[in-house]
């Protein structure tokens, strides 16, 4: 019996330690980019897609999981500080970033459009309007919204900005 306790002491330390590597907490939302001005609540991208936003630029919007693997692997490329990071936080001063973590992911099948797999990134024009040609042409074409790396999501921003600015 001690030793189960002693075992379960050891595997909650191990996980606090390592959830808190992987995550780094701004307030209560996980920071993909301290250097883009993210919005966080799902009432925040109701406001954008109502107009009451900053209605001068498109959204880019972000859903992801604090517990998924391949969310991690994609905040840590966005938290590289590398030139294309650099070039991410350039390309975002041109539109509403929106990050929904774990609870605030929007339930409505329209944030969905192929699946809910996570990490997915969405764009929404001006109006309001998600737009569903805007996909990752770099990625597997069963998964469109899903970006594994920082030259999809760059190569999707500029298409967007083409097709929506």
């Amino acid at each position: 019996m001690f030793r189960f306790g002693i075992f379960c002491v050891s595997i909650l330390a191990m996980s606090t330690v390592l959830y808190s590597s992987f995550v780094q907490v701004e307030g209560n939302e996980e920071v993909f980019n301290a250097n883009i001005d993210w919005k966080y609540t799902s009432t925040e991208l109701s406001n954008i897609m109502a107009g009451q936003g900053d209605s001068s630029k498109p959204t880019m919007l972000l859903i992801s999981k604090t517990w998924c693997g391949a969310c991690k692997n994609l905040k840590a490329a966005f938290n590289r500080g590398n030139s294309e990071a650099h070039e991410i936080e350039k390309l975002a001063q041109s539109f509403n970033m929106v990050n929904l973590v774990d609870n605030e992911d929007p339930k409505d099948a329209k944030f969905s459009p192929d699946g809910g797999y996570i990490p997915r990134i969405l764009f929404i024009s001006k109006d309001g309007t998600i737009q569903d040609t805007i996909t990752n042409t770099m990625g597997n074409p069963k998964y469109k919204y899903y970006y594994s790396e920082l030259t999809q999501v760059k190569g999707a921003m500029r298409n967007a900005l083409r097709k929506l600015a």
